[in-house]
């Protein structure tokens, strides 16, 4: 009788591991109830939450004639496990390709004439779902020229705003403008007198419409203006959005970062562009003061946020040393921390840059992934902003040159600039020992381009 209660209770415990396996991922991650969510959601630059609940994607716009839907999840417990999209309506799902940091893209190749009804369901690695229904999205294709005439309206209220002509502006901006027609009017007539030189550029990313003859503009700018106030050139350049009403065509609304009326950006954007393309960012003071503040300071900044006064650019100067030419023997600098050590072999292993005994010339030698631009000759405190990366140099080493300036890409994604105050390393043939650079550097560890 024993024997059989024992046989008996193997027996369920026996099935109950047989019905498990199928669920045997509970096991390990354990069944979550944290909300999974998406932090951003763009179709074709264009943010899924504008347009109400149908768009219509003008051909002319489309990339290659790829529709490109993009977004970043997030899961407060656990990862994410999957990213699935639907263009027709759940009848059949597609995976999107995803990253580890959440960040996700699925492309498709649309038919002109054919409507697509788009879901996007994020799973995270303990089975629990967003609300798939919350991202729906009916999408047509047209083949109308839209574009020409909002091309047409951007083109002249920028000429309008480089003539500081308030009046032709305003007249390209509705009466029922988001942010309040009299603000923005208030807001360009301070521009006018915080900014000199006004140049402003831009491309179009994608135009679509919306709801009640809305059309949603999506926009890559670049700007450089002079500042009234201090004299000083300032540039920015990223991604906003804006909102026109059919018919005469004219402004509904503007995102930050806007590219018009920063004076009073408070009250005259209608919500912020979340890119990760947006970097430092021009903002104005009530004073009409001028500056560039990294992206998520400059909004903080604009809603009156604290942002706890940022970071301090790190700088020093620092003596690096060459000793040894067999066996090899040299000091490099770290630069986000400012130390040095000493280093054995034909390139730095832990420090960010160091000198090396070269023919015919000296050089600086970098660590593996960190990328430089020359910027001259000069005095490194009048470097206030450093070019973005795409332009800079993966090669391994420069020349040592007195008074150069650098500016670096480190491998920490930061930027820093370096420059060679002084040096006794001599060019030719054979190597003299100990030699010496003394290397002025600056970090700024908020990872934006000022200083």
């Amino acid at each position: 009788m024993k024997n059989a209660k024992v046989y008996i209770i193997a027996a369920v415990l026996m099935t109950f591991m047989i019905s498990s396996i199928a669920d045997a991922k509970w096991w390990i991650f354990g069944q979550s109830n944290e909300e999974v969510s998406i932090n951003y959601l763009y179709i074709n630059k264009v943010s899924f939450e504008e347009g109400g609940p149908k768009i219509v994607i003008y051909k002319e716009t489309l990339p290659d004639g790829m529709i490109v839907i993009n977004g970043k999840a997030s899961a407060k417990k656990g990862k994410i496990g999957a990213v699935r999209v639907t263009t027709n309506n759940k009848e059949k799902w597609e995976d999107a390709k995803f990253s580890d940091n959440g960040a996700f893209e699925y492309i498709f190749r649309p038919e002109q004439g054919k409507e697509y009804v788009i879901l996007v369901e994020v799973t995270d690695t303990a089975g629990k779902t967003n609300d798939a229904e919350a991202t729906r999205k009916e999408v047509a294709i047209s083949d109308q020229n839209i574009t020409a005439l909002i091309r047409e309206t951007l083109d002249k209220m920028i000429e309008a705003y480089r003539n500081e002509d308030a009046g032709r502006f305003m007249s390209f901006v509705s009466e029922d403008f988001a942010g309040d027609a009299t603000n923005l009017d208030r807001a360009i007539r301070k521009d006018f007198s915080a900014f000199d030189n006004i140049d402003l550029r831009y491309s179009l990313n994608n135009v679509a419409s919306g709801a009640k003859g809305m059309i949603f503009v999506s926009l890559n700018f670049n700007r450089s203006v002079i500042s009234a106030r201090d004299g000083m050139n300032y540039t920015d350049r990223g991604v906003t959005e804006f909102v026109f009403q059919l018919g005469s065509v004219k402004v509904y609304s503007m995102k930050n970062p806007l590219i018009f009326g920063l004076s009073d950006a408070a009250n005259v954007a209608t919500g912020t562009v979340q890119s990760a393309t947006n970097e430092s960012i021009l903002v104005l003071d009530e004073s009409g003061n001028a500056e560039t503040m990294p992206f998520n300071d400059a909004i903080a900044f604009i809603n009156g946020e604290d942002t706890g006064g940022g970071s301090e650019v790190e700088s020093g100067s620092v003596t690096l040393t060459q000793r040894g030419v067999f066996p090899v023997d040299f000091d490099t600098l770290t630069v986000s921390t400012g130390g040095t050590q000493a280093e054995a072999g034909l390139n730095p292993v832990a420090g960010d840059v160091g000198p090396k005994c070269a023919f015919p010339d000296p050089m600086i030698i970098f660590k593996s992934g960190v990328k430089w631009s020359d910027l001259g000759s000069g005095s490194i405190d009048s470097i206030t902003e450093v070019p973005d990366q795409s332009g800079y140099s993966s090669a391994d080493d420069t020349d040592i040159v007195e008074d150069e300036i650098y500016a670096l890409y480190l491998t920490d994604g930061k930027y820093a600039l370096i420059r060679v105050s002084s040096s006794t390393f001599l060019p030719g043939i054979l190597c003299t020992t100990p030699s010496s650079i003394v290397l002025e550097y600056k970090y700024q560890p908020d990872g934006s381009r000022n200083f």
